[in-house]
């Protein structure tokens, strides 16, 4: 999903964004770095389980909604230049890049401020400025039930349930 997003804000952009965390060679400024600081954020509520017919036959479904975070910073030779590239890839998100994230099923929920990231050096500055971005997205998981023998629970529906009851008058 990371790659799918970077590659999209170069493409609608034009601002190259690479892994950050990585030992590979920057490429030349400017350009932005992309971090998971939070992978999974437990979302509210509990996640709901049903159950689900496909071609294999019946099986449960779990579904869950989580946040998680990427912190987004962009380099470049200028304070000016870095700032504006930094609000330029944010725009993305709200913009260009909403409908991209729609078709992943994933929502922003938090688009923070462009801050200042800059830091000195041995002997100069390192322009950088940047920004979290929380979204939404959901865990789905579909299996069969196993006993603990190794066997298989296979699921069927229940149309109708006739109950009877005794010393109990129904009129």
């Amino acid at each position: 999903m990371i790659e799918v997003i970077r590659k999209q804000i170069y493409k609608d952009s034009g601002v190259l964004v690479v892994p950050s965390n990585t030992t590979a060679k920057m490429p030349p400024l400017p350009f932005a770095t992309i971090n998971t600081t939070s992978p999974h954020i437990k979302d509210v509520g509990q996640a709901d389980i049903h159950i689900v017919e496909d071609a294999e036959g019946i099986k449960r479904r779990r579904s869950e909604s989580y946040q998680f975070v990427f912190s987004i910073n962009v380099y470049a030779t200028t304070d000016t230049e870095a700032i504006r590239l930094a609000k330029v890839v944010r725009s993305w998100f709200f913009l260009a890049g909403e409908t991209h994230l729609e078709d992943m099923d994933i929502v922003v929920t938090n688009l923070r401020n462009v801050e200042n990231r800059t830091t000195f050096l041995v002997d100069s500055y390192e322009y950088r400025h940047g920004f979290d971005v929380q979204l939404r997205g959901s865990d789905d998981q579909t299996f069969n039930r196993v006993h603990q023998d190794g066997t298989n629970v296979h699921y069927d529906w229940i149309e109708t349930v006739e109950l009877e009851f005794e010393g109990v008058n129904v009129e």
